[in-house]
């Protein structure tokens, strides 16, 4: 028996499928180098996305923890830059605004050498600075006055809150 020669017969349909196999295989072909080259680029620009990342965290730590060395050090330079004194009670003791500002100039002059320190080395010695506010005698016209810090606040700005405690006459 014999095979039929099909294959010299119709030599359009063989030309046609030889065709679409080159023609699959060469555009096979064009699809990889394409998608590879794609994919390279791609590749390349994630790395280089992971490397800026990377080094702008290291900088991100870096820049932290130089602000909190600074912050640090600034809140040890905290100085004392001006001193708020009030007075509680002056109306019971009838004291005019002239003998009120007396008081609180001289309160001013005993803690003036608080101006420009370091907090931090003020807020050690607080016991001590409210003695000598409270055990000094102000004398204002023929009345010897004594106060008492109420409340003492130390910031940037010393605040203190006092109140007249005695008053004694001299004649």
């Amino acid at each position: 028996m014999r095979v039929p020669e099909l294959y010299r017969k119709n030599r359009t349909f063989q030309i046609l499928v030889i065709g679409m196999v080159f023609g699959s295989i060469i555009s096979w072909c064009v699809f990889l180098f394409m998608f590879g080259s794609l994919n390279d680029k791609q590749l390349l620009r994630i790395e280089e996305l992971q490397e800026q990342v990377s080094s702008l965290k290291k900088d991100n730590e870096t820049l932290l923890k130089n602000i909190k060395e600074i912050n640090q050090e600034n809140e040890k330079k905290l100085t004392v830059q001006l001193i708020d004194i009030s007075l509680q009670n002056t109306e019971k003791y009838n004291l005019s605004a002239f003998d009120e500002l007396k008081i609180k100039q001289e309160i001013r002059d005993e803690t003036r050498e608080i101006l420009n320190r370091k907090i931090e080395d003020i807020s050690s010695n607080v016991e001590f600075i409210i003695k000598a506010i409270e055990h000094k005698p102000y004398y204002i016209g023929d009345a010897t006055y004594s106060v008492k810090v109420d409340r003492f606040s130390l910031t940037t700005t010393l605040k203190l809150t006092l109140s007249i405690e005695s008053v004694d006459r001299r004649s």
